[in-house]
């Protein structure tokens, strides 16, 4: 789908594509985990974490 869009600017795209990611891996986990679990999981990830998001 990406190769059809008409956008000059290459960050446009990489916004979009990170944001559907984003979406993605958070409704996996919401499915996965629950919505407490997955509120835990971010928690315990710390400060180390927050640097590789």
């Amino acid at each position: 789908m990406a190769r059809f869009l008409e956008i000059d600017d290459s960050w446009i795209v990489v916004f979009w594509r990170s944001f559907f990611a984003a979406a993605f891996l958070i409704t996996f986990m919401l499915v996965r985990d629950g919505a407490s679990n997955m509120m835990r999981l971010f928690l315990d990830m710390g400060w180390p974490g927050v640097a590789v998001g």
